[in-house]
């Protein structure tokens, strides 16, 4: 074909064999179909497992020993006179060190880290403390998140 001669070929639209939706982007049709029941059946199971994984989560007692602690301290009375002294003379005592770790590897170490360095949550040995960095602020916020 030389240049001046138009292209006057013209191409037939393609037909197809599932229904078109009404809904069209950029000149793009959607087809009107079903998604597949292998599809469907995963995408259902995937919420149900989800709710049964929810549920599972929920009733765990995670949060137990830190209920227990507090449970203790109230016992002894002691809860509502702690100060920072107060604290600072059981980070000396290593039987309230070593509940301290297991409240920790239980409930905080998913998101703070292994070596308190952070992760999901925030860095624990950083300069920087956003909650107040005194010993009943890092309590307090222990206590009641």
């Amino acid at each position: 074909m030389s240049q001046d001669t138009p292209n006057t070929t013209k191409q037939k639209p393609v037909k197809s064999t599932f229904p078109l939706s009404d809904r069209s982007f950029d000149g793009i049709a959607e087809l009107d179909k079903k998604a597949p029941n292998w599809w469907l059946i995963l995408f259902y199971a995937a919420i149900i497992f989800y709710m049964g994984w929810w549920i599972v989560r929920q009733n765990e007692t995670s949060t137990q020993p830190l209920a227990e602690t507090t449970a203790k301290l109230e016992q002894l009375g002691q809860l509502d006179q702690l100060d920072n002294e107060t604290l600072i003379a059981w980070s000396e005592n290593p039987n309230i060190i070593s509940e301290g770790e297991a409240l920790y590897k239980v409930n905080c170490r998913v998101c703070h880290g292994a070596e308190l360095n952070g992760g999901i949550g925030r860095s624990l040995i950083d300069e920087k403390w956003t909650y107040g960095g005194e010993p009943m602020d890092l309590f307090n916020l222990a206590l009641n998140g």
